[in-house]
């Protein structure tokens, strides 16, 4: 079977988690997260909340948990996204629409 260029391209895919020893330039990590912010959504909701761990114990914890991952603690900028209905289930309430319905499915695209 002949593999297209996408899925040539798909198959070369390595993740190399090497950082360089500076921060991101100003601005950078706002603008990425403006464009997350922007991008669709399943169910038109963004069931999820975004933590930025900056202090070196705390990563230093996480790296630990997540196995010894030592670019948790190395990387510029380390970012945890989190499953959140509770922002949206505001959002709902403060419209006049009541609690959110559907947990389930909006349980699923949160964690997706």
């Amino acid at each position: 079977m002949q593999l297209t260029s996408t899925q040539q391209l798909q198959l070369k895919h390595r993740s190399v988690r090497r950082f360089l020893p500076r921060p991101l330039d100003p601005g950078l990590l706002e603008s990425l997260i403006q464009c997350g912010q922007a991008a669709a959504s399943s169910s038109v909701i963004q069931a999820y909340s975004v933590l930025r761990v900056t202090r070196p114990k705390v990563r230093s914890v996480i790296a630990e948990a997540a196995g010894g991952q030592r670019w948790i603690e190395e990387a510029p900028e380390f970012l945890v996204f989190c499953a959140d209905l509770h922002r949206i289930n505001h959002a709902c309430e403060t419209a006049g629409s009541g609690q959110l319905e559907g947990y389930a499915e909006h349980g699923l695209a949160a964690v997706v």
